[in-house]
């Protein structure tokens, strides 16, 4: 079974761009918090890649802000592309089935209200429907 459940804090300004058949496509940068390991106080952020497609993407992209708190459910999911330069590349990514706004950026922040849930009728679309072209034709060089 491949479902991921995150919590962290959006570390990029969301980007969304379109696929070549108009679907939205929105992809951020989350920061999720590890407890600290052995005598260590440190807490290590892992920074994941999170994709959302559809409806989710345009919400996503209207509403969430750099170091928002969000809930991610989603899938881990891997694919090859080849890169300008010719090199094959690998990337692994959470595919958002679904985000939670959770919680402002602290004391004095912007904030823009949280939309309403997506209804069943606005589910994100499973990536394998969609006419996906290799990631640089979307988002260029990240």
């Amino acid at each position: 079974m491949n479902i991921c459940v995150l919590i962290g804090r959006v570390g990029t300004e969301p980007d969304m761009r379109y696929t070549p058949n108009g679907t939205p496509v929105t992809r951020l940068r989350l920061g999720v918090d590890s407890p600290p390991r052995g005598d260590s106080k440190e807490r290590q952020t892992d920074w994941l890649t999170v994709i959302c497609y559809g409806r989710q993407a345009e919400v996503v992209a209207q509403y969430l802000d750099k170091g928002r708190l969000v809930a991610v459910v989603g899938r881990v999911s891997s694919r090859q592309f080849e890169g300008r330069d010719g090199q094959r590349r690998e990337v692994v990514e959470i595919v958002a089935q679904r985000v939670e706004f959770l919680g402002g950026r602290g004391e004095g922040a912007r904030q823009r209200p949280a939309p309403e849930g997506l209804g069943p009728e606005e589910e994100v679309l499973p990536p394998e429907e969609l006419e996906l072209p290799p990631d640089e034709e979307i988002f260029g060089d990240m």
